[in-house]
């Protein structure tokens, strides 16, 4: 099943209902954003897996994003990438 959150805090709060095998998360996101739900997630369940998917670049937010507990990082113009990186994740 996919389930998509409109906010921060909604994805927080489904998360911890629903303890889906792996959560999408953008950076930029109404409510909490995408790095603090992931520190949340993670905080919840330190075996979550959790794949920042952003615009962003930036070192910066790519070392925030695996501060924060996520598992993986993609960029939205390389989606063709996100297969992969999921795979990855239960290897």
């Amino acid at each position: 099943m996919i389930y998509e959150c409109y906010n921060g805090d909604i994805a927080v709060s489904c998360y911890g209902r629903l303890k889906p095998d792996v959560v999408l998360m953008d950076i930029e996101i109404d409510g909490l954003d995408g790095l603090e739900a992931t520190r949340k997630i993670t905080g919840m369940d330190p075996q979550a897996r959790v794949v920042i998917v952003t615009q962003h670049k930036s070192s910066a937010f790519q070392r925030a994003a695996q501060r924060a507990g996520a598992a993986g990082y993609v960029f939205k113009e390389d989606l063709e990438t996100l297969p992969n990186v999921i795979q990855s994740l239960f290897i």
